[in-house]
This record gives structure tokens, C-alpha cells and sequence, in this order.
């Protein structure tokens, strides 16, 4: 999992992800948090910006899926100890989930450097929020059963080399995810990876609880 995705491409963010956004470091608008409907969203405002009256105007017209998280002190970092805060919160919750902190400020990256090491995906997001894309939608039925059948045979794949490794099945889900990594030499994308992580939770495969994996895998 990379650390700091700076690249001024489109972003595309896995379905489920959890965004931070430290809006006092990088501004967006609400054409940009609402194209983020299929993930969570949490904003970051400052003391001195939901004060304001275009900050209240701005805050009702968000989506139910943007969660405001109101400063109501200042001082120096108060905002980014908060979201660090809230983000440790959040993996300990969610551990199998993505994470995504929005801003340019790399003093977060120490923390996410720990959370990395102990297999929890995350990342920061440099540059303009307009970045951000939801996962493209196969509008086709034709499109959508072909990327179905890959993933079956994705699924399959990665199901036969676990079987294969007996009780020496990765323990925890950054080794899961490492794994999965090597078997397909690095060319699947997080965001199929997740998918394919989800799709052995929901076929009853695997289950995943305080980011550590089981299995129940037949044979």
C-alpha cells in the first residue's frame, strides 16, 4: 500500500473506503464530495471556517454519506491531532477497510508509516480533492458479465493457491494482501484486491476480526 498517491490523475477510491479530508489544508467543493457517494467521508473544518456563513449554507446541502467534524478550539496541528485521532479510531473499527486521508501536509505521514506496518491500508492523497473518482460503472450487461467472470477466475486463482499453502496461510490481512500482491506479480490494483477480499468474506471464506484472518476453505 503506498503511503502518498501525489500523482494529478484521477484518484479512483475503492467502494467503502473512508476519506479524511483536512479542510483547513485543501479546499473542495460539493460537485466533488457528492461524486463520493460510495464512500465515507469525513471533513475536517476548522473552528475559524464552520463558523462562518458560507461554511453553514455549504454544510447543508452535503450528502448523508459527509460527516462533519467540527474544530471548537484553534492551536497549532489542533486539527490534524483530531483526524490522526479519528483515523485510529476508525481502522481499529473497520480493519479491513481502505483509508484515504486528503491533504498536502506530509506531517500525517508518520502515523500512517505505523498503521502501514501493522497492515492496516492506508494512504495520503496529495493534491486537489477534484481528483477523487468513484470506480467507473459498467453500464452494459454485456461489460458487467465479463468483469464478473474475471473476477471468478481471480477467485479461483487465489482460492487454490491458499489451499495450497496448508497452515501457512497468511495470519493477517497485510500479509493476505501481500500475498494476493505476488500471485498476480503486482498487477492487480488495490481496488481489485479489496474486491476480491470482499468477495471471499462474502462467499463465507475467509473472515477478518481485528486484522486477523481466518479461513474456512474446503479440503
Amino acid at each position: 500500500m503506498a503511503l502518498l498517491t501525489d500523482t494529478p490523475k484521477a484518484v479512483k477510491l475503492a467502494n467503502g473506503t473512508h476519506v479524511l479530508i483536512d479542510f483547513e489544508n485543501v479546499q473542495t467543493n460539493l460537485k466533488v464530495l457528492a461524486s463520493l457517494k460510495h464512500c465515507k467521508v469525513w471533513l475536517f473544518a476548522g473552528c475559524n471556517q464552520h463558523n462562518t456563513k458560507s461554511f453553514k449554507e455549504f454544510e447543508k446541502l452535503l450528502g448523508s454519506h459527509v460527516n462533519v467534524i467540527k474544530m471548537e478550539g484553534s492551536g497549532k496541528n489542533a486539527l490534524d491531532f483530531q483526524l490522526t485521532l479519528h483515523l485510529g479510531r476508525l481502522v481499529e473499527k473497520f480493519p479491513d477497510r481502505h483509508f484515504a486521508i486528503v491533504a498536502n501536509d506530509q506531517g500525517y505521514d508518520y502515523a500512517l508509516k505505523q498503521l502501514i506496518s501493522e497492515g492496516f491500508a492506508v494512504e495520503r492523497i496529495e493534491g486537489n480533492p477534484a481528483m477523487l473518482r468513484a470506480p467507473t460503472k459498467k453500464s452494459k450487461h454485456k461489460k458487467v458479465a465479463k468483469v464478473a467472470k474475471v473476477y471468478d477466475a481471480i477467485e479461483s486463482k487465489i482460492i487454490s493457491y491458499l489451499g495450497q499453502l496448508g497452515t501457512s496461510k497468511p495470519k493477517k490481512f497485510k500479509t493476505l494482501v501481500n500475498a494476493i500482491n505476488a500471485v498476480f506479480a503486482g498487477k492487480l490494483a488495490m481496488d481489485a484486491i479489496d474486491a476480491l477480499i470482499a468477495r471471499l468474506r462474502e462467499d463465507g471464506l475467509i473472515a477478518i476480526e481485528n486484522n486477523k484472518v481466518s479461513y474456512f476453505l474446503a479440503g
